[in-house]
């Protein structure tokens, strides 16, 4: 397994981003210039490169290559076809983070930010939301992301997306361990997670079908990625 994440400095420029187009799908670049907000593009166009560079790294293809196996589930849920290797990608203020492994896999990052706990009390489990109102309310904000992040990441993994109630299943975080409970008899496989300590702001998790998650994460520089996309990664256009 392997965790890769990149800081991302939130001032690209529209001719950076068309620049850097090239090197993705016709489809991804057409979805990318609909984004109204620049920042909103940067984090998508970011996310494809680390994503196209480190997949055409791992399993020795071009990028040309790596586009004729590149699809997606109904959900729209990206894979590889025919490989053993799984991929899942998120972003959320500077952080891009792309998680790589032979299993199913899923991760999210969010930027904590103030919020209505009422969201929580609509979608998390009754134990979640209880357990969230007995801690002190200046760490409330921050357990709720730690939640709401594994959450994300388990549904992920599982390849239903928001199919599954939110509410369906919960977890109970206690220091480093992370306790997993669903109130379905319908989830096929075990899942581990794992949090990592990104950002003060942020929240990283990760959940997977096997537990050998890497001590720590790859730290991309954004000037040594977008380097070696220039000068490894060939144009699709």
């Amino acid at each position: 397994m392997y965790i890769h994440v990149v800081k991302i400095p939130l001032t690209m420029t529209h001719q950076s981003i068309e620049y850097y187009l090239k090197y993705v799908s016709a489809e991804k670049k057409t979805r990318i210039k609909k984004y109204y907000n620049i920042e909103d593009a940067e984090r998508a166009i970011i996310a494809d490169l680390l994503t196209r560079f480190v997949l055409c790294t791992l399993i020795n293809c071009s990028n040309q290559e790596l586009n004729t196996i590149l699809s997606a589930e109904p959900n729209g849920k990206p894979y590889l076809v025919d490989s053993e290797w799984k991929f899942n990608v998120s972003h959320s203020g500077n952080w891009v983070v792309l998680a790589v492994d032979v299993g199913s896999i899923g991760i999210d990052v969010e930027r904590m930010s103030p919020i209505d706990l009422d969201i929580a009390k609509r979608y998390f489990s009754s134990y979640e939301y209880s357990d969230l109102m007995s801690i002190s309310p200046e760490y409330r904000i921050e357990h709720f992301f730690r939640l709401w992040t594994l959450k994300e990441a388990y549904i992920k993994a599982d390849g239903r997306g928001l199919s599954i109630p939110l509410d369906s299943f919960g977890f109970c975080v206690r220091g480093n361990e992370i306790f997993f409970h669903s109130f379905s008899n319908t989830i096929p496989m075990s899942y581990f997670f794992k949090q990592y300590d990104l950002d003060l702001e942020y929240k990283l998790s990760v959940c997977a079908t096997q537990p050998k998650f890497p001590d720590r994460f790859i730290l991309w520089d954004i000037d040594d990625l977008l380097y070696k996309v220039n000068h490894f990664l060939s144009p699709l256009d």
